[in-house]
């Protein structure tokens, strides 16, 4: 019967998903359309992200929690459904899949094809159609079935597994007990507790009771027959018993379960709400957008506002005391070559390395280095940011991972820490001038200091108030901010609410961002999963500049003075194309005063596994002095014009009011799936690709209201076949003993490729067509002639 068939396959769409340790007969497949859940299998974590999917095996317990604001389409297949298809009673789903192979992407498919027919059709009513697709969904997950019974740990396929299953089959509706199987298989009741739990993963009461559950779920549904008749007959002692373990496994009493399928029978049963279709509409434009993007860029150039992009961007540098080494300073007159920047944030200039030591509660001090590195700073026009508290060196492999490096922190008290800031003060304003100091900032973070917890939260408003206090005896124009906040380092609002009293509060509010979520319900660090939003740093900005209206600090500036996709130094996403269409990305997106891109040189990350000339390092430029393809998106920012007539996530166009015209485009591609499910320094370099989306776009602009004449089109470009620093390391197989003109080879094909035409305006427009491959960026230059 066709009502039958309806409740063998059931399908919800559900919000916010949060459901505590549970387990049930049938089989659950869970497909998120937005947002993501966390999956706890017994301790192994699992995260699920929009468009993937997790099959539930029968009698697996499991517990569901939601990270964000999700919803997610559940689909119930009966278990006996699926035995009797396959004809196997020791059937079980892999748990373990790639992402990206056939099997998979046929069930996303399939299910894809059900929730089309729900938006094409227009109708959620229960037909045929519906159940084809239904069954298309199960065809497709028999790919996912485990074919080698003999591997399974839980259901092992030998002779008293079957022999305790046939017993059960026969003896449900009686009143049997563990001791009655243990005489029937002549073994102890204490041996067969312990070897039922291994091969079923449930005790036997727990077996015995879901069976009997099972049995009884068909009656209440398809029968009419009395409950206390159904218990009776399933092997429940009694009524009471049988409502108590039905309402605890299923969520309802039977009756409530009787009385829907009775309102289902009388009336037209649906599979989705109303309210579900702008979500799943939502989700199909995703897929589809995936599938076929085209960029058209509409602007006049009679219609400019001031655009001060390079004046928001800063660089991380590093500790003070890796300034002194003579290849890091090359690499910062390449950085002001090539990309402009003035603004450099470092670290750690009162460590034991830089000639600073703590004796007996005493700071004794030595200026030489320092001298050294702000002799360098000044001398080449470099206004430096310095973040006083103490950092720890860390080479991040990944989250949970670390390799720490001892660079002799000193850990001063606030009186301490303020007075050696006062003789530093006093020491670079008779060396260099006020005026020079005063284009300084300073930094006082909480996350990597003394500060740390909550409860210390007043120590460190007051160690603020005594700096802010020593900077503006000098000058009002040096700038203290702070307190590098981020949710990582858990500062609840406490600190807010004590900075909102203060006469001394900071000149800008510094703001750390990274892609990643943290489970909140575990708020150690190593808790952490890779974040999908693309649009972390500016929603983290958002959320701030919320918390800071609510106390009343909103006219403070917010800087972000710390940012970057990964924390993993040995991520070769960092070495590819998508990293410099990321940097772009966020630049055109986020229009905060200060953005400071965590960092500039490989050089830090430097240890005994980094050999190659590229490793996955997070600087900007790779040993060798080679510039990545990050590094050419600043590059491409320096060559910016002042005047903005368009703006985009995506792209940006920009005029000198002189008949010059600078346009930046990129096609940054979203990550796969494969992607989150493999640790970030375990990511194959030779297989990069494989862990992005692979889309094209076509780009259309069209500038109006421009002066009549020909123009000369330059564009350069980073591609995957032009500029792809990876690409060019795999033409010479990885080799990774490369000779001097082997580096001088990979540093010119690095660069951007050039092309060079000329257009002529018709009608007072300029049209450009032109088709960015996956995470390639370009940087288009119009001059008329």
């Amino acid at each position: 019967m066709l009502e039958n068939r309806r409740e063998k396959i059931r399908i919800k769409l559900l919000e916010g998903m949060n459901e505590n340790e549970h387990y049930h007969r049938d089989i659950e497949l869970l497909f998120v359309i937005r947002g993501n859940i966390k999956i706890d299998l017994s301790g192994e974590i699992l995260y699920l992200y929009e468009g993937q999917f997790f099959i539930f095996n029968s009698m697996q317990k499991h517990i569901i929690e939601t990270l964000e604001e999700s919803n997610v389409m559940r689909v119930y297949i009966e278990y006996e459904l699926v035995r009797d298809i396959i004809g196997d009673d020791n059937f079980l789903f892999e748990n373990h899949y790639k992402f990206e192979n056939a099997s998979y992407i046929a069930v996303k498919s399939a299910i894809n094809e059900l929730l089309y027919y729900y938006v094409e059709a227009n109708s959620s009513k229960v037909d045929f159609a519906y159940l084809s697709h239904c069954y298309n969904i199960l065809e497709k997950l028999t790919l996912f079935l485990n074919q080698d019974n003999s591997s399974l740990n839980h259901i092992e396929n030998n002779n008293r597994t079957h022999e305790i299953k046939n017993y059960i089959e026969l003896n449900y509706n009686q009143p049997i007990s563990l001791q009655s199987l243990a005489d029937y298989l002549f073994l102890s009741p204490t041996y067969l507790s312990k070897y039922f739990k291994k091969e079923f993963g449930l005790n036997f009461k727990q077996y015995i009771t879901n069976y009997r559950l099972d049995k009884a779920y068909q009656e209440v549904i398809y029968t009419k027959k009395s409950l206390a008749n159904i218990a009776f007959e399933v092997g429940f002692p009694n009524k009471q018993s049988f409502l108590k373990a039905f309402e605890e496994t299923y969520g309802k009493n039977p009756k409530e379960f009787r009385d829907k399928r009775t309102s289902i029978e009388q009336g037209v049963e649906t599979f989705f709400d109303d309210k579900d279709k702008e979500i799943i509409e939502n989700y199909l434009k995703n897929e589809e957008s995936k599938q076929n993007k085209q960029l058209i860029i509409n602007c006049s150039a009679s219609k400019v506002d001031k655009l001060d992009v390079l004046s928001q961007i800063m660089i991380n540098i590093g500790e003070a005391e890796s300034l002194l080494n003579s290849r890091l300073q090359k690499q910062l007159l390449l950085m002001m070559q090539e990309f402009g920047v003035k603004n450099v944030r470092i670290w750690n200039i009162f460590t034991q390395g830089m000639l600073v030591t703590n004796v007996d509660g005493e700071l004794i001090y030595n200026f030489s280095k320092i001298n050294a590195v702000f002799d360098f700073l000044v001398e080449h026009n470099f206004f430096p940011h310095i973040e006083l508290g103490e950092r720890n060196k860390i080479i991040s492999k990944r989250i949970g991972e670390t390799i720490k490096i001892d660079i002799g922190k000193n850990n001063p008290s606030s009186q301490a820490l303020s007075k050696l800031l006062n003789v530093f003060l006093k020491h670079v304003v008779k060396r260099y001038g006020l005026s020079t100091i005063e284009k300084w900032r300073f930094e006082l973070c909480i996350g990597d200091s003394n500060f740390k917890n909550n409860y210390l939260i007043e120590d460190y408003i007051e160690c603020f108030s005594m700096i802010h206090k020593v900077c503006k005896n000098y000058s009002d124009k040096i700038l203290l901010g702070g307190p590098g906040y981020s949710e990582y380092y858990h500062v609840d609002e406490k600190i807010w609410k004590l900075w909102k009293n203060k006469d001394t509060k900071p000149d800008f509010i510094s703001l750390c961002s990274y892609n990643y979520i943290v489970d909140k319900n575990n708020t150690e660090l190593g808790n952490t999963i890779r974040d999908k939003n693309r649009k972390r740093v500016f929603e983290d900005v958002v959320a701030l500049k919320a918390v800071l209206e609510k106390f009343d600090m909103e006219t403070i500036p917010i800087w972000v003075t710390e940012w970057n996709l990964t924390i993993s130094d040995r991520n070769f996403i960092n070495d590819s194309c998508f990293k410099g269409c990321y940097i772009l990305e966020n630049v055109f997106m986020n229009d905060v005063s200060v953005l400071s891109y965590h960092y500039l040189s490989d050089l830090n990350s430097e240890y005994y596994d980094s050999g190659n000339f590229i490793f996955g390092g997070l600087g900007l430029i790779a040993n060798e002095n080679i510039i990545k393809p990050s590094g050419y998106a600043y590059s491409f920012l320096n060559q910016l014009y002042d005047y903005c007539l368009a703006k985009g996530d995506d792209y940006i166009v920009t005029t000198d009011l002189n008949d010059n015209y600078a346009i930046i485009c990129h096609n940054k591609q979203e990550f796969s799936d494969l992607y989150y499910a493999t640790d970030e320094d375990k990511l194959d370099i030779s297989e990069i690709p494989s862990y992005f989306e692979d889309t094209d776009k076509t780009l259309n602009i069209v500038i109006s209201d421009i002066s009549t004449g020909v123009y000369k089109i330059k564009t350069r470009s980073i591609s995957p076949n032009k500029g792809n620093l990876i690409n060019i390391w795999k033409q010479l197989s990885f080799y990774q003993d490369l000779s001097q003109n082997d580096i001088e080879f990979i540093r010119i094909n690095s660069a951007p490729d050039l092309n060079i035409v000329n257009v002529e305006s018709v009608n007072n427009k300029v049209s450009l067509v032109r088709e960015l491959q996956a995470n390639e960026f370009i940087l288009i230059r119009m001059k008329r002639l």
